[in-house]
């Protein structure tokens, strides 16, 4: 329970030092997702192996690569609140078919790679890796909406706050499912019958 608080807290704040940079000194180079991302691949090695770690650190990276500064005030402002950047945003924005909200939510299926990788290497089950990236989209949509519903003067805060606690959902369900998929949990949980020359028990689990 305290790691698991631990990592929420910490993936928290991790997203939110992404989003805003204004805590990185002038001389460091490049973007602030260059240093989270491998703060979170470290967060998730609390709970997580090596693997799934560097998973979850490349995952975090792919995810928050991509820009989605069009749509995050999801129709609340007059005009984009960033000019377009290329060929993903003008595809994006085809396929929304100019709902930002529609738009941030495929835009959040960037997510997609990664999610799937993690829940190779921790034993998801088919139904859950397929649902997974719908879930992550929809979820950050919402926080994103809940946040400009909380706070419309400065919404963002709240809304990177959540998403880097969804991805400490993330991190804890590659936990979850690796444990209970591991050959080192099952042990535990399964009877083991002992044998004797007089008489047999069923030790309890």
């Amino acid at each position: 329970m305290i790691a698991a608080f631990i990592i929420v807290l910490a993936c928290a704040i991790l997203n939110r030092m992404r989003g805003d940079d204004r805590w990185m000194p002038t001389w460091l180079p490049g973007r602030s997702l260059y240093y989270v991302a491998p703060a979170i691949g470290a967060v998730a090695l609390l709970v997580d192996t090596w693997s799934v770690a560097l998973a979850a650190a490349a995952a975090y990276f792919f995810w928050a690569v991509w820009p989605w500064g069009r749509w995050f005030d999801l129709g609340r402002l007059l005009a984009p609140a960033s000019a377009s950047n290329g060929n993903f945003e003008s595809i994006i924005e085809q396929l929304a078919g100019g709902s930002d909200h529609r738009a941030l939510f495929l835009r959040h299926l960037m997510a997609t790679p990664g999610l799937w990788l993690l829940g190779v290497l921790s034993g998801w089950p088919a139904d859950l890796a397929l649902v997974a990236p719908l879930l992550f989209a929809g979820v950050v949509t919402l926080a994103y909406e809940l946040a400009w519903r909380s706070d419309p003067s400065n919404p963002i805060w709240l809304a990177e706050l959540t998403a880097g606690a969804i991805w400490a959902g993330v991190i804890l369900a590659c936990s979850a499912s690796f444990s209970s998929s591991s050959p080192a949990s099952s042990w535990r949980t399964a009877p083991v019958a002992h044998t004797t020359a007089t008489t047999s028990w069923t030790e309890p689990a």
